[in-house]
């Protein structure tokens, strides 16, 4: 009976012994033989990566990093990628924007359930690339100031600083960058086409690392919307008030005359107040009380309210 106890003692002592022995085994990384240039021509550049040991972390992700930096790091570059784990040894190409004759450095990267590692770098001069494709945009419609717009494409950059956007002569704010999208959030602008084309084309750039694409789009903007209202009784000198939404424009313009107008060109009243919900001018004392038409130009179009909007008041 002691000996059996024994026996049972030691192997409990040994299997504590085990248990920290494991414990105590170091955690190893994986280690790179090297990180080369596989191709390189106009249309990109392909790199490879051998691997000399995966170590002892799962492997979740991996690919290269390349940059205009000497030491490229997630925060200074571009990012090809795959998820799970690689054979011996992997490789990929670039085919986003990669400017002719300019010198960049790339590195392999593994990231492990608990840490990123990374190559040595290596540089490389480039033969240029395709760049940014583009595909479609996407929006609600109508749009206004401050919605945002969609962007799908190909070949584009992680990098916000990459990209630039102008919408009608505005520089545009890019957000949300996926891998086959980003979106920009129109900005305010006051540019509206009065040619044949209409108010509702606008020219938009993109750019995309060094690839810059422009063009001329129809894209239904937000109307102006007016409240009815009963008849304004006024003073000469008086203010008149219109109501509504999406009135908002900075080349406003209001004309009172004694007919309905197709278009103006000009301002023949005195503008109080132009917001986005109301309006406020006085028509001016100097034009007869027979002119009580009322027509509005904004954001290049041109709405007639007729002569139900205010009165004179009679002596």
């Amino acid at each position: 009976m002691k000996r059996h106890l024994f026996i049972i003692a030691l192997s409990a002592i040994f299997s504590i012994t085990g248990c920290e022995q494991e414990e105590l085994s170091p955690r190893t990384n994986p280690r790179f033989i090297a990180t080369y240039i596989q191709s390189i021509d106009e249309t990109g550049v392909g790199f490879a990566c051998n691997i000399y040991d995966f170590g002892s972390e799962e492997i979740i992700e991996y690919g290269f990093l390349y940059s205009l930096n000497d030491y490229p790091i997630m925060e200074n570059s571009e990012v090809i990628s795959q998820v799970g784990k690689p054979g011996d040894q992997f490789s990929m190409k670039v085919e986003q924007s990669l400017i002719n004759g300019v010198n960049y450095a790339v590195v392999a990267f593994i990231q492990t359930t608990t840490e990123r590692v990374y190559s040595k770098p290596i540089g490389f001069v480039s033969q240029g690339a395709p760049g940014f494709i583009f595909e479609k945009f996407e929006y609600k419609t109508p749009i206004f100031y401050g919605d945002t717009i969609t962007v799908w494409g190909s070949k584009l950059s992680k990098l916000t600083d990459k990209y630039a956007v102008n919408f009608q002569n505005q520089e545009a704010q890019v957000i949300n960058i996926e891998e086959n999208s980003f979106k920009f959030i129109v900005p305010e602008f006051y540019e509206f086409n009065t040619s044949e084309n209409g108010p509702d084309y606008f020219d938009v750039t993109l750019q995309v690392l060094d690839k810059t694409i422009s063009m001329n789009v129809n894209i239904p903007f937000q109307d102006a919307e007016f409240e009815v209202r009963d008849i304004q009784l006024i003073d000469y000198g008086g203010r008149v008030e219109i109501h509504g939404n999406y009135l908002k424009d900075a080349n406003l313009k209001i004309v009172t005359s004694n007919a309905i107008l197709e278009s103006i060109h000009w301002t023949n009243v005195t503008v109080e107040y132009a917001g986005n919900d109301k309006i406020v001018f006085k028509p001016r004392i100097s034009y007869s009380e027979t002119n009580q038409y009322l027509t509005l130009e904004i954001r290049g179009k041109t709405y007639s309210l007729g002569n139900k909007v205010f009165e004179f008041k009679t002596p």
